[in-house]
């Protein structure tokens, strides 16, 4: 594991002049080491800009569509922005209303959080705050208590199996009918057939103006290209790769901080710049056209649609659940140099690809043995028992 001193440095090198180290801290999530909170974000524009991303890759879905012929080799480009664009709208306004800390009010909160949730047809406001506030930011988390863990569960994903076995549990689930039904249907539910009358009323009226549009245009097929395909498969796979590298789910230990704080680590894009040292020239070109490549075809696609918002500092959040999440990579810099205080240990850091993250949690499961009787029993213990699955970010 690196020190926080090497990654910053290896962060600090990264190339382009100061007006372009903005892109590097987006998408590593470690700022560079002059930056500072003068010119902060704040909701609204974080929201605006997620907006803005989510109406360009629709409607640049919609033109490829109609321009046909070599132009739909670039769906995936779109697709994934879409994706990444209704991950966000779950994992940063739907998350923090239900913290509180998204608008100014509980009325406020509240609104955005049902309204957010219903279009994008996920949990309610309602069940969503009371699973994420009981359940998971609680002793429960990474417990067989804990929802999330009990979805994991439900596909296979548990301690004591090999790493090999795991990937390949994930690269079925991926694909897998039964994980996107599943998934599906949990979120049907939340909108069609639980929850406070109004919500469901609202899920109702969303549903019938949708298909009602539909029927009227007869844009059917491309509401499905556009829109529906990665609402439903895009969003499903995206919350399964960014679900398994969350937190160390079933580690062992006793409850309180420093379990907590181990329970999440830093998951930061982060890749070395080649350096010209020694190197004779053809060796330092192939290094340098190697980063790019990974930076543009393993990289960004992660940060667009899967570790999108504040997620590579998803530990900040649980250290800190009130703090300035629009400027997180910021705030958790500070508090890593501070020493976290309040907390028993430092913040952990891992650097590399998705690949990497979820293999950290993967060599966790298989160095653990299986479940004891307590913990199997946990997950069928009545308290969260028949709940559709539902998704923390």
């Amino acid at each position: 594991m690196k020190s926080y001193q090497k990654i910053q440095s290896i962060r600090d090198r990264l190339p382009g002049p100061k007006w372009a180290q903005s892109f590097w801290t987006w998408l590593s999530g470690i700022p560079h080491s002059e930056e500072t909170l003068d010119h902060r974000w704040n909701p609204t524009g974080r929201l605006l800009g997620a907006a803005l991303v989510l109406a360009l890759s629709l409607s640049s879905t919609l033109l490829l569509l109609k321009a046909g012929d070599l132009w739909l080799f670039a769906l995936p480009l779109t697709w994934l922005l879409t994706t990444g664009a209704l991950r966000y709208f779950f994992i940063v306004p739907g998350h923090y209303a239900a913290h509180g800390t998204l608008a100014k009010t509980k009325l406020g909160n509240r609104v955005l959080g049902e309204l957010f949730s219903t279009l994008f047809f996920t949990a309610s406001f309602d069940a969503y705050r009371r699973d994420h506030a009981r359940f998971h930011h609680s002793w429960r988390l990474g417990t067989g208590l804990d929802p999330d863990v009990r979805f994991l569960a439900s596909f296979g994903f548990l301690p004591g199996q090999s790493v090999t076995r795991l990937w390949l549990r994930l690269v079925v689930a991926l694909f897998s009918p039964r994980y996107h039904l599943s998934y599906l249907t949990g979120r049907a539910k939340w909108n069609l057939l639980r929850g406070p009358r109004y919500r469901l009323v609202s899920g109702w009226a969303y549903l019938s103006l949708t298909a009602a549009f539909l029927a009227f245009t007869g844009f059917w097929l491309e509401w499905l290209i556009a829109f529906a395909l990665p609402a439903t498969f895009g969003f499903q796979a995206s919350a399964l790769l960014q679900y398994l590298s969350e937190h160390r789910w079933w580690l062992e230990g006793e409850r309180g901080a420093k379990r907590t704080g181990r329970l999440t680590f830093g998951r930061f894009l982060l890749l070395e710049f080649p350096e010209r040292g020694s190197k004779p020239p053809w060796k330092l070109f192939a290094a340098k056209s190697a980063f790019w490549l990974r930076v543009f075809l393993v990289q960004l696609p992660t940060r667009l649609a899967v570790l999108v918002g504040d997620l590579p500092q998803h530990d900040l959040h649980h250290r800190r659940p009130k703090a300035d999440w629009a400027n997180a990579a910021l705030v958790r810099h500070q508090d890593v140099l501070a020493g976290s205080p309040g907390w028993p240990e430092n913040y952990e850091d891992r650097t590399g690809t998705l690949v990497d993250f979820i293999g950290e949690v993967f060599r966790g499961w298989s160095k653990r043995p299986p479940l004891t009787a307590t913990e199997k029993a946990d997950l069928t213990r009545s308290e969260v028992k028949n709940r559709p699955a539902r998704k923390n970010p």
